[in-house]
């Protein structure tokens, strides 16, 4: 499936990007290029997208974002804030 089909808050890693060269290497500075993981943030009225590497956002038009495919994944796991219980000396 291409980015442009995710929606709002979907989590996707990228397979590959069928860009041309200047572009592809401009995406390939940004971080968007096979096995980065990206979060769709927010849907534009024209069918752009902006887009989350880490703690990046930038937008992508529909066009381009048409020519990034990508695979369905979970959302990444928030670190766990629950503590073990403590622990007792029986000695």
């Amino acid at each position: 499936m291409d980015l442009c089909t995710c929606g709002p808050g979907a989590d996707a890693r990228v397979v590959s990007v069928d860009l041309d060269d200047a572009v592809r290497h401009r995406m390939h500075e940004l971080g968007l290029r096979p096995g980065a993981r990206v979060r769709v943030v927010q849907r534009t009225v024209a069918g752009g997208l902006v887009v989350a590497l880490g703690a990046d956002r930038f937008g992508l038009d529909a066009a381009t974002a048409r020519r990034v495919e990508v695979e369905a994944t979970q959302p990444a796991a928030a670190p766990s804030t629950t503590t073990s219980p403590a622990t007792t000396d029986a000695s």
